[in-house]
């Protein structure tokens, strides 16, 4: 998406997986140790992330929301199972949805 880590303030991390400390390690990690933002309830946010939404898909001029982009991807890859045991992927994760992929395969 051309954005670096370095440009990234905070990393909040939301919803109960979060709590598990092997979670909550490898962000820190990837973010060169800096401390995760606490904060904010986990699921509060996951509340708070449905209202945004909400008022950016109904359209009101609000406030709320007004900074944020919201993408949705697929969180797995998809593909199909091959005769020989194998996947072949035809739409990666983190792919935006919608999507159209097209395969023509002989």
């Amino acid at each position: 998406m051309g954005m670096h880590k370095n440009n990234v303030d905070d990393t909040i991390l939301i919803g109960g997986p979060t709590r598990i400390s092997k979670v909550q390690q490898m962000p820190m990690k990837f973010f060169d140790k800096k401390p995760l933002c606490k904060s904010i309830d986990p699921d509060e946010a996951v509340v708070y992330g449905v209202t945004v939404l909400d008022v950016n898909l109904s359209g009101q001029n609000n406030k709320v929301g007004q900074d944020l982009v919201f993408l949705n991807v697929t969180p797995l890859s998809v593909g199909i199972d091959l005769d020989c045991g194998l996947m072949s992927i035809f739409i990666m994760r983190n792919t935006p949805i919608p999507t159209f992929k097209k395969d023509i395969s002989q």
